[in-house]
C-alpha cells in the first residue's frame, strides 16, 4: 500500500440516532452484588457503528482510495450528529460514541492522537446519523 496524500481527509458516515455514552453505565445487582453494565442500546450502537465503519474501509481499499493512518500521527476529527425527532444530547456528549466506535474499527489505534475534535450537532429527522472527517491535525496561530 503507498502512502497517504498529504493534505489526506477520510469521510465517514454511521447511520442511525446517534448516542450520548454519557451516564451510559448502569447499576444492578446479581446474586445479591452490585456490578455495573452498558445498556443494550448503546451496545447495539457501538457495534453497528463498527461495522459500518469497518465496511466503509473495505470499499475505500477497493476503489484504491485507502491509506492507513500511520502511528502517532496527531488527527483532527470533525463529528456533525444528525439527531432525530426528540432527541436532545448536549454537544459535548456526542463526540465519544464515535471516537471509540473509530478506535475499535481500526480506523485509528488510539484516539490519544487525536488532538482536536470539532463537535457539532443537527436535526435530521428522516436520517438521523453521524458523519465523521478525520484528517491530520496542523496547528495554526491565526
Amino acid at each position: 500500500m503507498t502512502e497517504a496524500p498529504e493534505d489526506w481527509v477520510w469521510k465517514y458516515t454511521i447511520s442511525g440516532k446517534p448516542i450520548s455514552q454519557k451516564n451510559a453505565k448502569r447499576a444492578g445487582i446479581r446474586n445479591g452484588k452490585p456490578f455495573l453494565y452498558t445498556p443494550k442500546p448503546v451496545k447495539d450502537w457501538h457495534e453497528s457503528a463498527e461495522r459500518q465503519l469497518r465496511a466503509e474501509v473495505i470499499v475505500q481499499q477497493e476503489l484504491g482510495e485507502y491509506y492507513p493512518i500511520p502511528e502517532k500521527t496527531e488527527l483532527e476529527v470533525r463529528i456533525i450528529s444528525y439527531l432525530d425527532k426528540g432527541q436532545a444530547i448536549d454537544v459535548d456528549n456526542l463526540a465519544a460514541a464515535p471516537l471509540d466506535a473509530m478506535q475499535k474499527a481500526d480506523i485509528y489505534n488510539n484516539d490519544y492522537w487525536v488532538r482536536c475534535v470539532i463537535s457539532s450537532r443537527k436535526k435530521d429527522w428522516a436520517h438521523p446519523r453521524v458523519e465523521i472527517e478525520i484528517k491530520k491535525y496542523r496547528e495554526s496561530y491565526d
